[in-house]
């Protein structure tokens, strides 16, 4: 969950990871703006205005406060099964974005062949 006490104090926001498990760095996320007027669409103008005034810096949470809870659940250890189906649409395609992510990153490596 994150709440952005700049856009709404008392708002929290359930959003999942995009980046794999072994991704090094900082988590991504895809986040899709609902409108202008919307949370989503206030972060958006907020992310955009922290770009706009320091492209170059680290983080944009030492601009601003953002409380982050979580993360909930498990990441799903794809290596292990030998027949995989997701199915997703829409946003909902962002906790299988990871589990492709992790997929690619373990063939690159060679630790996975999908060829069997």
């Amino acid at each position: 969950l994150i709440n952005i006490p700049s856009i709404d104090i008392f708002a929290w926001h359930p959003f999942s990871i995009s980046s794999a498990p072994s991704d090094e760095g900082p988590t991504t996320h895809h986040i899709k703006c609902m409108g202008s007027n919307e949370w989503t669409g206030k972060l958006y103008a907020l992310a955009e205005d922290f770009d706009q005034q320091d492209p170059e810096a680290e983080s944009i949470g030492s601009r601003f406060p953002i409380n982050i809870e979580g993360p909930y659940g498990m990441p799903v250890n794809v290596a292990r099964y030998s027949h995989i189906v997701f199915i997703a649409g829409g946003i909902g395609i962002t906790p299988l974005y990871s589990c492709y992510r992790q997929l690619f990153l373990q063939m690159q490596s060679k630790y996975l062949d999908i060829r069997q």
